[in-house]
């Protein structure tokens, strides 16, 4: 799909998701999330709580969508960031395009190309300034 039409593959793969799922049931946010944070992932739960809380604190536009495998962090319908949950960390992806990357911001690579930089979370007192300041940089930096 992605050659046939000249899209990224970011894009075919959004669309590959929309149209494998018209016949699926719908699933609810608190359900898809809840899914997210089951088993192993359970422990990280309060962490995403907390980015969320801090992150809506950013404007009336802030925007969250779950998938299957992530929870996308909009402006309006600009994705500035996702956080996406294993049993052993919390990753945050960032978009920061043109922002140096260091020891903990790194650059996203293959992980995901919609993003620009990923801040692996292995403690909650990791959710710290720092890191909310990059996500309300790329949230600033997003379309409004």
């Amino acid at each position: 799909m992605a050659e046939d039409y000249g899209l990224g593959y970011g894009h075919a793969m959004a669309i590959y998701g929309t149209l494998k799922s018209v016949n699926e049931p719908s699933i609810t946010f608190d359900k898809q999330i809840d899914k997210l944070f089951s088993g192993g992932s359970k422990v990280w739960r309060s962490s995403y709580d907390r980015i969320v809380k801090e992150i809506k604190k950013f404007g009336p536009d802030v925007n969250i969508k779950a998938t299957n495998s992530y929870v996308s962090l909009l402006r309006s319908e600009s994705k500035f960031g996702i956080v996406q949950v294993n049993s052993k960390r919390l990753d945050v992806g960032i978009k920061l395009k043109g922002m140096d990357p260091d020891k903990r911001l790194t650059l996203a690579g293959d992980w995901n190309t919609m993003l620009t930089h990923k801040v692996s979370i292995h403690s909650a007192e990791q959710l710290d300034s720092e890191l909310l300041g990059w996500l309300h940089k790329a949230y600033d930096k997003a379309t409004q």
